[in-house]
């Protein structure tokens, strides 16, 4: 069980990314709590970068994640078997906290994995039909 969890960039109240001294990173929004490995997290930053330079797509798929234009124009990202759903307006907000996220994250992690977190994430943001065994979802 975790211990700590720091903080490392928020949009709203209910709205951040952290990390734990384990190396998970915590996405929580509103009241729920995506627990994710990093390369499940990598692969959500992708695809919501994918999302900025596509912005009429209906559907954009990714390595075990997905997010999909409903026809009333909100948005569900899945991540896994779970998904979060977004009015239309909370999608560039989330967008603005991974981008926020991302280089904090980076910082935090290779202060408390060292030399390690480098690769750690290397090998996880370059891997491919990995199991995403370990990404739950929480209810905050």
């Amino acid at each position: 069980m975790c211990k700590s969890l720091t903080i490392v960039a928020q949009v709203g109240d209910y709205q951040y990314l952290a990390c734990c001294e384990h190396g998970s990173i915590y996405l929580g929004w509103y009241y729920g709590t995506f627990h994710l490995r990093p390369v499940d997290f990598m692969r959500a930053v992708q695809l919501l970068e994918r999302s900025t330079a596509t912005p009429d797509f209906t559907q954009l798929n990714g390595e075990r994640c997905c997010l999909v234009r409903q026809k009333n124009g909100c948005f569900q990202l899945w991540l896994g078997n779970v998904a979060l759903f977004l009015p239309q307006a909370e999608l560039p907000r989330l967008i603005e906290l991974v981008r926020a996220g991302v280089p904090a994250l980076e910082r935090v992690l290779s202060q408390t994995w060292g030399k390690l977190w480098p690769r750690v994430m290397s090998q996880h943001y370059h891997a491919t039909n990995r199991p995403i065994t370990g990404t739950t979802f929480g209810v905050n």
